[in-house]
């Protein structure tokens, strides 16, 4: 076989190959390794993919389990191999099917079975909607568990046959020797206190709810009537002072067209709608700082709307656009490829919007970027997805400070991140940096992360338009033969 790359036999039923070959890619770009995948008339494959009728003495067997790829099975989490994998409640780990059960997360197959009276109006639900079997493993990256079984027997099955696991397989996974990848990122949420918008909503919330909180952000929001770029939620200047020079995070804004329907919980002080510096964000931008859309929560609906948010922002940046994140995590989670193919359309490279709104964890079971997968037509979708796995609030809610249980659980989620090589994405608000109000603490956190990630000379820190540009080259690398 020479330096051929792993030939592996997928051998299931006709439906379910397109859903096999995605699985499949996406463990092959968490491993590094080059794969080829061939169909069941190929002489001598490493693996084969397939049900235990197609097991055979000369090559590796990886178990087929249709269970894995139906949505309506109950799973829970086991302990295979000395690590957490996602499989059906009684399944053995020899019959268990990693392939499967990655396209399973990804696809996030699971959330299928949330009841619609746990789902709000967004389609969105708290992670209390999800099966209990699911809650209990939110911070565990599953996807690289199941990724690290199949490259221990890869390299067990090359170490038979071919001597070792040969160089000429392997693609770094990051840049330069780094080890993990650090992402910071900032939602531009609200922008002035002098809004109307902005007061009127903190009145009436310190009305309702007797919050002095609010009552102090409408009161102080007078001296900043027509004066966004001077008030405490204007957060950019800040920011910069604090990530500069090592860390050069990207700003989610905030634009909605006047056609687009508004919705209750759309942002109330918006860079449309305020005189802001632009200056003072194209001059960021040439400096390093990264810029993408904040979509509003009916852009899931339009590409015109993302396609005018996202010229909207060049415009006035200067510089490309590349991603989005969604305001609330709104995408279509009931179809969310309906909600990838407008980013597509509207000319997007990245979205940032898979994570959970009340939790940190990994969503999708992974802190590895991917492609998602279209459930139509059956489809690997042409455009990078870099989940999130840590916000301000999952931290510090209430606001007052973050409990030592929320501060150990943040310290072992970007541990677990670091261990398995994968992508630290996190999401602070912009206007947490004034440190005051009901974003009080939130700084501070984020400040301690910084010093102990800035000391670290195994992380590559980036933006996540150079990590899809990375992510991007190193697929065309890995996946150049598959078939």
């Amino acid at each position: 076989m020479g330096t051929d790359p792993f030939h592996i036999s997928i051998q299931v039923p006709t439906p379910l190959l397109p859903k096999a070959r995605f699985a499949l890619q996406q463990l092959a770009l968490v491993l590094g390794i080059k794969l080829q995948l061939v169909d069941r008339e190929f002489p001598r494959p490493d693996a084969i993919y397939g049900d235990a009728t197609q097991r055979r003495s000369d090559c590796l067997w990886l178990a087929f389990d249709p269970d894995a790829y139906d949505p309506g099975i109950k799973h829970k989490s086991h302990v295979f191999e000395g690590v957490t994998v996602w499989g059906p409640v009684s399944v053995t780990p020899e019959a268990w099917d990693p392939v499967g059960e990655t396209f399973r997360l990804l696809s996030l197959l699971d959330e299928t079975q949330i009841p619609e009276e746990k789902r709000d109006d967004k389609g969105i639900f708290r992670v209390e909607g999800l099966p209990e079997e699911r809650r209990q493993v939110l911070d565990e990256p599953m996807v690289e568990n199941h990724a690290g079984i199949l490259g221990r027997r890869l390299a067990s099955r090359a170490l038979a046959s071919r001597g070792s696991m040969p160089e000429e397989f392997m693609v770094p996974l990051w840049p330069e020797g780094k080890k993990w990848v650090f992402l910071l990122s900032h939602d531009t949420d609200a922008i002035t206190l002098g809004s109307p918008a902005e007061m009127f909503f903190n009145l009436i919330k310190g009305v309702v709810r007797q919050d002095r909180t609010s009552f102090s952000m409408f009161k102080d929001g007078f001296a900043y009537l027509r004066r966004p770029n001077q008030n405490p939620l204007f957060g950019f200047p800040q920011w910069r002072q604090l990530e500069a020079p090592t860390f050069h995070s990207c700003f989610y804004l905030f634009v909605k067209p006047k056609s687009l329907k508004r919705h209750l919980n759309d942002c109330r002080s918006t860079v449309v709608e305020q005189k802001i510096d632009w200056g003072t964000l194209r001059e960021m931008a040439e400096s390093g700082w990264e810029f993408g859309l904040h979509a509003p929560i009916y852009a899931k609906q339009q590409v015109e709307a993302l396609s005018w948010g996202k010229q909207f922002i060049e415009e006035k940046i200067g510089q490309p656009v590349a991603g989005l994140r969604h305001h609330y995590w709104a995408l279509d989670w009931r179809k969310p490829h309906l909600t990838f193919r407008k980013h597509i359309d509207a000319g997007f490279r990245y979205d940032a919007s898979i994570a959970w709104r009340d939790s940190m964890g990994f969503r999708a079971g992974t802190c590895f970027p991917f492609q998602p997968f279209d459930a139509d037509t059956q489809a690997t979708l042409p455009i990078c997805e870099i989940p999130t796995c840590l916000m301000d609030r999952h931290v510090a809610d209430p606001p007052q400070a973050a409990s030592g249980a929320a501060l150990e659980r943040m310290a072992d989620l970007l541990a677990r991140v670091k261990s398995c090589g994968g992508v630290a994405f996190l999401n602070w608000h912009t206007e947490g940096a004034c440190n005051r109000y009901r974003y009080q603490g939130d700084v501070d956190v984020l400040a301690g992360i910084l010093r102990k990630v800035a000391g670290d000379a195994d992380a590559w820190i980036t933006t996540p338009r150079q990590l899809t540009a990375w992510w991007g080259s190193r697929q065309e690398q890995l996946t150049s033969k598959l078939q």
